[in-house]
């Protein structure tokens, strides 16, 4: 009897492994995949956007994600840079310009 009950033991310790590994398979994200896009985020105004596109440069993209640049932003890499990786990250900088005037009193 107590020969049964410890290959039962060894069966559910089984079973429990075969469960959590099916439930870490099943729940745990994966990256995400675009067959002909690219994946893009986008770090602007204190936000993450995540777009997928087809667009070929790093401004297109900004475009097609309603992202507006003023002349004196900048953004990392630069607007021209062609897409030809699966993902990027892609950082804008706002700008503006500021005169300083030290008058002395």
């Amino acid at each position: 009897m107590k020969r049964f009950a410890k290959k039962r033991g060894v069966a559910y310790a089984g079973t429990a492994v075969v469960a959590v590994l099916g439930f870490i398979f099943v729940c745990v994200p994966r990256p995400t995949h675009a067959e002909n896009s690219r994946v893009i985020t986008i770090h602007h105004d204190g936000t993450q956007q995540t777009v997928v596109t087809d667009a070929k440069t790093i401004g297109e993209a900004l475009d097609r994600a309603d992202v507006t640049l003023n002349n004196h932003d900048v953004v990392e890499p630069g607007t021209s840079f062609e897409l030809v990786a699966p993902g990027y990250d892609v950082n804008v900088y706002r700008a503006r310009p500021v005169t300083v005037v030290d008058a002395p009193k």
